[in-house]
């Protein structure tokens, strides 16, 4: 897997700065009604900097999210990346494959049930009673 994008690749991929201009459209123009409504009712020219920065401080924190959002999978999906070539290295992650499972809980090979973060539960072996006698 190649090294992880830079926040300037998080930030103008996947259609990032359009959603983050159609917040700062929405909550910057909701914004300058609450703060400069009354001037602009008045007839009067509003403040033209603080206008600007109304709009500019929402397209940044949507921004700041996106970027954190893709960051965070970038990473997860890096984990499990790493995890799954060292399952397939054998670096002795699995040690008795009939104990793992791919769920939140696993059943040894014996039936006893352990929990395991992350896996998707399996149902414990089925023991035919007739086959014991």
């Amino acid at each position: 897997m190649r090294g992880t994008p830079t926040l300037w690749q998080f930030a103008t991929s996947d259609g990032t700065p359009k959603s983050a201009l159609k917040v700062a459209v929405i909550v910057g123009t909701i914004l300058v009604g609450i703060n400069q409504g009354d001037v602009i009712l008045a007839g009067a020219a509003p403040n033209m900097p603080k206008v600007i920065l109304t709009y500019i401080v929402p397209y940044c924190v949507a921004t700041y999210g996106a970027v954190t959002a893709k960051r965070a999978a970038f990473k997860a999906r890096k984990r499990s990346s790493d995890i799954a070539e060292q399952l397939l290295n054998g670096d002795g992650l699995i040690t008795e494959l009939d104990s793992f499972v791919d769920g939140d809980q696993r059943w040894d090979s014996d039936g006893a049930e352990s929990r395991v973060p992350g896996l998707v539960p399996r149902a414990p072996p089925v023991i035919d009673p007739s086959a014991m006698c």
